[in-house]
């Protein structure tokens, strides 16, 4: 077997001394295998009914509003929260959970999450071809086992399978045709990337100043008018589909997720009971054009580099002035930074950190669920030490980096950990006289289904003293921190 050949190849290699010699072939079944095996492994943990891993009950209805031929999402009636406003996802990204749907069922969530993880495996050969191209092959290997074994990337493919894996790839293509002078194929795989999450179409700036710096103000143009005939292009059957009623509405007020609860923006809002969205959206839209005139002013030599570190800074910026300070978000930000690392080597240290990692998400697929369940003394302090192990091991993993940067990642994560580890409780717990802004509609569908196991709002680490808000805090330190250290780096 190729596979178990290389794996004795690379361990005969101590610290991959000599994986320069390995051809190109070798390299990416190794990674394929790697990264895929990992995931199947901690995939199968976290899927119990009712216990619905993270939003597939939203991705699911996506699919189904297929099926009621609301191609656009207006007026669908198959979402749980999201059955009054509209789908905050991308039309193909619905086209593909319909195609799942139709495939596996409603509830065959282990199926659904093999499917994603085959994107996520798909990333981490992407991420070894960019880094190739950006360094030389041996730290590409390791760039892509980083990202392969990191403790964000593992979350949103194994875990929890999140679309933003999906909207990734498509992303990372983008950037991997942009930098290898494909222009057609880029302006594509963008267009894609947008039909999956519409929030892409914020890094479109930066293709276009990266193309202007390696080429000319000419194939600048020529990416805008690519880019928006392959959009029109993948979108008209949509539109055609879904009449012309819907396509006005969709493209002039369609709304996004709603404000998620560890934002300081809903903070505010919880406790004040105040509209601030005409503050917000303003100083949101200023910050974003702020961040975009500094990342244009401190330009770094290498024009690549410079396009993962405004990728990263712009990112950053969304989250902490941006109505969705979200854990699963920092995915969107790791990926670019990981990919800037470079990483020479793979020491005992770093070994150390992928086992802590690994067995730190096990534990807590293991016992962690999105709904009701009793948990016990000890499944909390297993939980408290699955929490605390995804920094730790993080720490490790990027051993090589400059320490500062460690600690700072270590944080972030730490913040992460702290965002997914929510506790559910039963609606009638929760003291609504005074969360007067909760829209308790997501909670509907599943109520109707599965009695009064249902989402709620309590820490699952409570009993430790530890509150909701602190990953939030915790996020925006280790957030602001960063986008700062990195905006003074030294061009290169």
């Amino acid at each position: 077997m190729p596979i178990v050949r290389t794996w004795m190849f690379i361990g005969r290699m101590s610290g991959f001394m000599f994986i320069e010699k390995m051809s190109e072939e070798r390299i990416i079944i190794f990674l394929v295998a790697t990264a895929y095996l990992i995931r199947i492994l901690i995939a199968p943990f976290h899927i119990a009914i009712p216990l619905i891993p993270h939003d597939f009950y939203e991705y699911i209805g996506g699919g189904k509003c297929m099926e009621e031929e609301k191609y656009l999402f207006i007026g669908c009636q198959s979402f749980g929260d999201i059955r009054f406003r509209n789908f905050s996802y991308g039309p193909l990204f619905a086209t593909l959970m319909w195609m799942l749907y139709v495939i596996f069922g409603e509830y065959n969530f282990l199926a659904y999450k093999i499917v994603f993880t085959i994107f996520d495996v798909v990333n981490v050969v992407l991420v070894y071809l960019i880094a190739k191209n950006m360094f030389n092959k041996r730290i590409a290997l390791f760039t892509s086992l980083t990202y392969c074994f990191f403790i964000v990337t593992l979350f949103n493919s194994a875990v929890v399978a999140n679309d933003d894996v999906i909207a990734m790839m498509f992303t990372l293509l983008c950037t991997y045709f942009l930098i290898n002078k494909k222009i057609w194929l880029s302006a594509v795989s963008f267009s894609v990337s947008i039909l999956l999450r519409t929030n892409i179409i914020m890094f479109f700036p930066l293709f276009l100043y990266y193309i202007y710096r390696t080429n000319d103000s000419k194939i600048s143009l020529m990416y805008i008018l690519l880019t928006g005939f392959s959009y029109l292009v993948l979108i008209t059957p949509f539109v055609f589909l879904a009449g012309w009623e819907q396509s006005i509405f969709y493209l002039f007020f369609k709304t996004s997720s709603s404000p998620f609860y560890l934002s300081p923006y809903y903070v505010f809002k919880l406790i004040t009971n105040i509209n601030i969205d005409y503050i917000v959206n303003p100083l949101l839209i200023v910050s974003y054009i702020v961040t975009l005139i500094l990342i244009f002013i401190r330009k770094m030599k290498n024009p690549t580099k410079e396009l993962f570190r405004n990728m990263t800074l712009l990112w950053i910026i969304i989250l902490l002035l941006g109505p969705f300070l979200n854990a699963t978000y920092t995915y969107w930000f790791f990926t670019p930074i990981l990919i800037l690392l470079n990483i020479k080597e793979m020491t005992k240290r770093q070994y150390f950190g992928v086992i802590l990692i690994i067995i730190g998400l096990i534990i807590y697929s293991m016992i962690f669920r999105e709904s009701l369940i009793e948990y016990t003394s000890f499944d909390r302090l297993l939980l408290l030490v699955s929490v605390f192990m995804a920094p730790v091991g993080t720490f490790h993993l990027l051993h090589g980096i400059k320490r500062n940067y460690r600690i700072i990642y270590s944080l972030i994560v730490l913040g992460c950990m702290m965002h997914w580890s929510v506790e559910a409780a039963p609606l009638s717990f929760l003291p609504m006289e005074n969360l007067p802004n909760i829209d308790i509609s997501r909670f509907t569908l599943l109520n109707e289904r599965y009695g009064e196991y249902m989402s709620g709002g309590f820490g699952v680490l409570l009993s430790y003293g530890i509150f909701y808000g602190g990953s939030a805090i915790i996020l925006w330190i280790g957030l602001s921190i960063l986008y700062y250290k990195i905006l003074r780096e030294k061009s290169t």
